[in-house]
């Protein structure tokens, strides 16, 4: 996966601007898939990813209910 790699015994993890860069990438896939299942989980992918911006710019925040 790109974005994540070993340093020594550390793992590196991707940014939020990163995060949002696999978010925006699922969202332009989803505008050309015809397949209506198929949209339907980039657009939940994409969420994820934003949530995962969202914790990595701001690690102490409350979780979403």
């Amino acid at each position: 996966m790109e974005g994540r790699a070993e340093a020594g015994s550390e793992l590196f993890m991707p940014s939020a601007e990163e995060y949002r860069q696999y978010a925006a990438q699922c969202l332009a896939l989803a505008q050309h898939v015809s397949d209506p299942d198929a949209r339907a989980h980039l657009l939940e992918m994409a969420q994820a990813w934003r949530e995962l911006a969202d914790k990595a710019q701001n690690p102490r925040a409350p979780k979403k209910s």
